[in-house]
């Protein structure tokens, strides 16, 4: 292996410099990848080209490898080069499909996996083995969507109605209306606290068998300050009052100004530190109307949202949602049916109709907040107790500080101001202030491409 080759060809910058849209940040928004896996894409490309630089045969890209290697492609200039620094043009040229090349692609691919173990090591299944980065979870899809098994619920329940109201009749004869009203009471209380328990251990238990170098389980603090939150703003406050502990913003009675002679030390602060230069001193409710739009925050944004609607529509979690829905479903009609039955024998029903629209909405959120257990519930603790085992990246110790402690750890100064945007995030806009706050190549993986040295 050539060493200072690898080394050079690691270092290579295709993001080139800070900006509002670089490289990096292309390829996770046209992909809705998450910050990590489109690193770990970004390191698994420069590895396949230092291979095709150095084989002698040809050799072929994963799936996900050809489509950093396309992206790239179209940034000429920086990929003539890396084609220099490899000293070689790697030519990208698609497959045909073609049987007759069948034998020549899977050789290729084979020859690339040897290579690969002989000069990097095993290679990370997450990446190589699979076309796309939720398939590396391989959970199969739901072949109904919730909104299907809601509206076969919403007719089975009206049929059970009727009938539980016949078959519970001379049942709840003998209950006078207080004693119903409370047995309804506890029964509905178990019945949701009994299945928040069984769906915590039921998705942990989902959790828990998911292939452990699989993407979700390197996700950026951030992302998961997102998922915790469900807000991009709180993800935005806490870089801000990163930038503001660091010295690089001042505050002064609600208003920020850029600190000069200072530089950014990550992407995601630039784009604060940039924003704010452009604006000049404002109050952060304006700065914030912009940096909801910017690339990098709206990747995050994104790909978290992505991920949410990723295992709302998996077979595991539908099968849940269903569980759930019919086990409620029975429990409101025990309820439905003791109204009927009061309704018709003209008795006093007030207190139960209360009682069930209040059950009914308590239900409808429940059931609403299901499909985010894993990912807002599950995952976050998840990555807590790490974080709190210490076994997290210690250079990004704010965001972890921050995930766990949420504002407390902000200075005291930028609390008011990050709980006044909070409060009003549902706003459409914040005003003027705060208030008070060489050779060529071919080969194919599936569908991919390939390249080749010699």
């Amino acid at each position: 292996m050539n060493n200072q080759l690898f080394e050079n060809v690691l270092a290579f910058d295709l993001d080139r410099q800070m900006s509002e849209y670089t490289f990096t940040t292309r390829l996770a928004k046209e992909n809705n990848w998450t910050r990590n896996f489109t690193n770990e894409a970004i390191i698994e490309y420069k590895k396949f080209m230092y291979l095709a630089a150095t084989a002698s045969a040809m050799v072929s890209p994963s799936e996900i490898v050809d489509i950093v290697w396309h992206q790239h492609l179209i940034y000429t200039k920086s990929y003539k080069k890396f084609c220099l620094l490899l000293g070689k043009k790697i030519e990208h040229i698609p497959s045909t499909h073609d049987r007759a090349e069948a034998a020549k692609f899977r050789e290729a691919k084979e020859r690339t996996t040897q290579l690969y173990e002989q000069n990097f090591g095993e290679q990370p299944a997450h990446i190589w083995n699979f076309m796309g980065m939720y398939d590396s979870l391989e959970l199969e899809k739901a072949r109904l969507d919730n909104n299907s098994v809601i509206g076969l619920g919403i007719m089975f329940f009206g049929v059970l109605c009727v009938v539980g109201h016949y078959l519970l009749e001379p049942f709840y004869m003998k209950i006078q209306g207080l004693n119903f009203i409370g047995g309804y009471l506890l029964l509905a209380i178990g019945t949701l606290s009994s299945l928040y328990v069984f769906n915590k251990n039921y998705l942990k238990k989902t959790f828990d068998n998911l292939d452990k170098d699989g993407f979700i389980f390197n996700l950026h603090p951030l992302e998961l300050i997102y998922l915790k939150r469900n807000n991009i703003q709180d993800v935005i406050n806490g870089v801000t009052n990163q930038a503001i502990v660091n010295g690089k913003i001042g505050l002064d009675k609600d208003q920020l100004s850029l600190v000069k002679n200072r530089k950014s030390d990550s992407l995601d602060e630039y784009q604060i530190l940039e924003t704010l230069k452009s604006l000049g001193t404002t109050y952060y409710p304006q700065l914030l109307t912009h940096l909801v739009r910017n690339p990098l925050f709206l990747n995050i944004e994104n790909s978290m949202k992505e991920l949410k609607s990723y295992f709302s529509k998996l077979k595991v979690f539908s099968n849940l949602f269903t569980f759930n829905f019919v086990i409620t479903g029975a429990l409101l009609m025990l309820g439905v049916a003791r109204l009927s039955i009061g309704v018709s024998r003209e008795k006093p029903v007030m207190i139960l109709v209360v009682l069930l629209i209040m059950l009914i909405i308590t239900v409808a959120i429940f059931l609403g907040n299901l499909s985010m257990f894993l990912p807002s519930k599950v995952l976050i603790k998840h990555y807590s107790d790490k974080v709190s085992a210490g076994k997290m990246n210690s250079k990004n110790h704010w965001q972890w500080d921050y995930l766990l402690g949420g504002t407390a750890v902000f200075a005291a100064s930028f609390v008011p101001i990050a709980n006044y945007v909070t409060q009003n995030a549902s706003s459409t806009s914040y005003g003027s202030s705060c208030g008070s706050c060489g050779s060529s190549c071919g080969g194919g993986c599936g569908g991919g491409c390939g390249g080749c040295g010699g």
